[in-house]
């Protein structure tokens, strides 16, 4: 008899297999037919590195908060590179860090500035028409002789930077004092005792180890030129971003990174910056308003630039968006160079300190993006025109400031409505994050940051779940690396099993990777049990299995089940919310949704060095098949007997969540294929069924109604929640 490879036949993306999630799954039944070796492809790591571009603000209102950026970019860089004692996020050897500045001059839509056309007053010039009205044109920061006053040292601030007892997250020569119980301490000068903030030299900059921009000496860039140290990434970082206060007025924040992504989209791969397999952090550092141009010469000709003396010069880009850029064709620039590199424009996470309220003075403005919806409602975060109070020589007018940090009686942080980044933020979902620039502590944004960087980055995806040996907590299934092209696997290493599955003229040999027993259920980050895993993944060889609980990835938020009992289902659920259906559009966004996935078969990180330029396998031993009618789901008998029939986890025609289950209606997800589903589907498009007439009539052949009147949520004039899973399963609309 002839056994179907179900797992090819079910094999589409891990973001639309939500509908094969299950709950106390019933055991398949014993089919008399053979087994057979089948395999499946997991989707290896969503990224195996991180490219961060920071667009620092060099306008002249930006002093403290440049000393304020170079301390706080240490916590940051260290959770990727150092990670602290107990921390729940694994770091990464393979970063890079570019810098950028707010000054494109007066350059607008690609054009560059010329005063007799384009008619802004000479009088407010200054500053704004360096290298021809260009600015810094989004140019990566390389030297520090870029800002004349930077003398190759960097002010930072004493206990501001949390450490370990080896100090290996503070500046050279810094110790770590003051350790907790939970190990953590704080960064001092010795040499500086009882000063608030002590000076450190900078280690080389880029361009003098030509490179355009910063990375570690390890991992991806292995290959290339030595840079940095782990322990002197962060300071070269700090030392970089301080850019002086020179900048044109005219500030151009979101506009500066998008061309300077576009110009490296165009490089030598060898050269570089953006790779195709990580991702893209693009962190803006700003107190203003953007004012990314795209018509100059009708931004310049209104009367808040002409005329009042000048007077309302500040409010000029706020009162005329309609000669910039949209936020929307932004994110869309970023989107297209990313695209150019990675073949797609997803993978970005967009951040922001800047013009919102602190959490003290209003909230609902600081978080990603899901949680701020409100925040432009705010009348914090409105453009009210007022007089400036701190400039006396003649009435000058500016936007009342939406959050303000004093020192004493003095105002050294003052910020107008960020409205347009706000809108970047919330149009990425889970994947944008704001944070006040008012606050005199950064470390919860870098902090918060270096966690949504790090739940981007790790783990290895599978497409369903795995069956694992209760006495060994393995998976029953074997993950094995093909070269091409050798008779051996790579010497030095403990493999499991070793098969020459080529040809003489054509080798190809299977390796086979060492299984380690792990929890069924994904330890949560920073427990003992996660802390061990995590050392497992560093210093180890092998692969375990596990799978996560909740709702907060991407397989849970299409599979119409409260996954983690808290009452919300898939599109209630603020981290669903941008995601796939959930959409205004009902279309969704598949770049927006939480990256985490369900079934994690994980890969130390020696066996993922040795799968990035190899084949990987899941391997496992198919125990039934769909053309035996006793090991079949796609029929009335089948669809309402309480058993998985087929063995593939789901069953029968409606989803019971853990919270609605009851003896006699077992907790489970529907299977998609109690439903007359062609398996010929377009993505987007309305779903094909097998045979004649109704769809929703044929659906309910299988899934009677009167079948299943009892059932939990079941409504009889509704869709099945076995079609529903179909649809999601093949990414089509149902009629």
């Amino acid at each position: 008899m002839k056994t179907v490879n179900w797992f090819k036949l079910l094999t589409i993306t891990a973001a639309t297999i939500a509908a094969l999630g299950c709950m106390n799954r019933e055991p398949a039944p014993v089919c008399p037919v053979p087994t057979e070796l089948v395999a499946s492809t997991p989707t290896i790591g969503g990224f195996d590195g991180v490219d961060i571009i920071a667009m620092v603000d060099n306008s002249s209102s930006m002093v403290e908060e440049q000393q304020i950026l170079a301390t706080s970019f240490f916590p940051l860089i260290n959770a990727l590179v150092n990670p602290l004692p107990g921390a729940k996020d694994e770091g990464t050897d393979s970063i890079r860090i570019a810098i950028v500045t707010s000054d494109m001059g007066l350059q607008w839509g690609g054009n560059g500035y010329v005063q007799a056309r384009d008619g802004f007053p000479s009088v407010l010039t200054k500053g704004c028409i360096n290298n021809d009205g260009w600015g810094d044109n989004g140019n990566f920061i390389t030297n520090y002789g870029f800002n004349p006053n930077h003398g190759g040292v960097v002010e930072l601030t004493q206990g501001a930077i949390p450490c370990g007892a080896g100090a290996v997250q503070c500046p050279p020569g810094w110790t770590c004092d003051n350790i907790g119980d939970n190990g953590i301490g704080a960064c001092y000068n010795p040499s500086a005792s009882g000063q608030p903030t002590s000076e450190v030299s900078c280690p080389p900059a880029p361009g003098e180890k030509q490179s355009h921009y910063l990375t570690l000496g390890t991992g991806d860039d292995a290959s290339g030129p030595p840079l940095y140290a782990q322990n002197e990434l962060a300071l070269a970082t700090a030392c970089l971003s301080k850019l002086g206060t020179d900048g044109c007025g005219f500030e151009q924040q979101l506009l500066s990174p998008a061309v300077g992504l576009e110009r490296d989209a165009g490089r030598d791969p060898s050269i570089r910056f953006m790779r195709d397999k990580a991702l893209l952090v693009i962190l803006l550092v700003t107190d203003e308003e953007d004012c990314s141009m795209k018509d100059g010469p009708s931004l310049f000709a209104t009367e808040h630039v002409q005329q009042h003396n000048y007077a309302y010069i500040n409010v000029a880009c706020g009162e005329h968006e309609e000669y910039l850029y949209t936020p929307a064709e932004i994110l869309d620039r970023y989107r297209a160079a990313k695209a150019k590199v990675s073949g797609q424009g997803s993978g970005i996470l967009f951040a922001a300190i800047t013009g919102v309220p602190t959490a003290s003075e209003a909230s609902g403005c600081e978080g990603t993006g899901n949680e701020i919806g409100g925040c432009l409602d705010l009348s914090q975060m409105q453009n009210e025109i007022v007089q400036d109070p701190d400039y006396d020589a003649a009435p000058k007018f500016i936007y009342k400031y939406t959050c303000s940090r004093y020192e004493g009686s003095e105002a050294v942080t003052q910020a107008m409505p960020a409205r347009r980044l706000i809108q970047i933020a919330q149009s990425m979902g889970s994947m944008g994050y704001v944070y006040s620039i008012c606050n005199a502590d950064w470390s919860p944004a870098m902090e918060k940051i270096s966690s949504l960087i790090a739940a981007n980055i790790a783990g290895t995806c599978y497409a369903k779940p795995l069956d694992v040996d209760p006495a060994t907590n393995t998976a029953y299934c074997n993950t094995v690396i093909k070269f091409f092209g050798q008779d051996t696997c790579p010497g030095g290493l403990p493999w499991a099993a070793e098969e020459q599955v080529g040809t003489p003229e054509q080798p190809i040999v299977s390796c086979t990777i060492p299984k380690i027993p792990a929890n069924p259920v994904c330890p949560d980050p920073g427990t003992p049990e996660g802390d061990a895993l995590r050392e497992i993944v560093r210093n180890e060889f092998g692969w375990y299995y596990c799978e996560n609980r909740g709702e907060d990835f991407s397989d849970a938020c299409n599979d119409g089940i409260d996954n983690d009992g808290d009452g919300l289902v898939d599109c209630e659920q603020p981290s669903c919310q941008s995601c796939k259906n959930c959409a205004a559009d009902g279309q969704g966004d598949t770049a927006l949704c939480p990256l985490k996935c369900r079934y994690m078969m994980t890969l130390t990180d020696k066996a993922l060095s040795m799968a990035k330029n190899a084949s990987v396998e899941v391997q496992c031993l198919q125990q039934f098949s769909f053309e035996d009618p006793n090991c079949q789901e796609n029929t009335r008998a089948a669809c309402s007997d309480g058993l998985d029939n087929d063995g593939n986890g789901p069953y029968d025609c409606v989803n019971i969540s853990a919270d609605q289950a009851s003896d006699e209606w077992p907790a489970r997800n529907a299977d998609p294929h109690c439903c007359p589903m062609s398996s010929e589907q377009l993505p987007g498009r309305p779903c094909q069924f097998t045979g004649n007439g109704d769809p929703k009539k044929q659906a309910q052949a299988i899934c009677n109604p009167d079948d299943w009147a009892g059932a939990p949520g079941f409504n009889a004039g509704d869709w099945s929640d076995a079609c529903k899973a179909a649809a999601a399963l093949y990414q089509c609309t149902l009629p």
